[in-house]
């Protein structure tokens, strides 16, 4: 008897200078699926100091995007909505480490020293003072 993974689905909202990006993924098991996106572009929603200008109006295209949502996807609520916020000092950088676990083609044991330099590659630590974001994919 197979057990069914029920699926997750998550929201966010994205606050950009010149644009807002709500997405929604739905979660299935180990699958993260873009079931649904909306932009809106803008010249002002947030100003230098990276404050909302005009949270009402703000609010409104939010609900505006989440009633579509849930007009579209029926059975599918939103309840939470997670707010991404730019920060001055964040990077966000994709990095791609290789570790090698075969010799001369030939596969060999994934040794605990393997693992260590697997979980070293995972949380990497920036070498500058600045918030950096990485994000790790190991392949191999």
């Amino acid at each position: 008897m197979s057990v069914s993974v029920p699926a997750r689905i998550y929201a966010t909202l994205e606050i950009r200078p010149h644009k807002l990006l709500f997405t929604v993924l739905k979660v299935v098991g180990h699958k993260t699926m873009v079931v649904f996106q909306k932009t809106e572009n803008k010249k002002d929603f947030l100003n230098h100091n990276f404050v909302v200008n005009n949270v009402q109006q703000t609010a409104n295209k939010v609900k505006e995007f989440v009633d579509q949502y849930e007009r579209t996807h029926e059975g599918f609520q939103i309840c939470k909505v997670a707010l991404i916020l730019p920060s001055e000092k964040i990077q966000i950088k994709e990095a791609y480490e290789k570790i090698n676990i075969a010799l001369d083609d030939q596969p060999t044991p994934v040794t605990k020293d393997k693992i260590k330099q697997l979980k070293n590659v995972a949380s990497a630590k920036p070498s500058t003072n600045q918030n950096v974001i990485l994000q790790s994919r190991s392949l191999s």
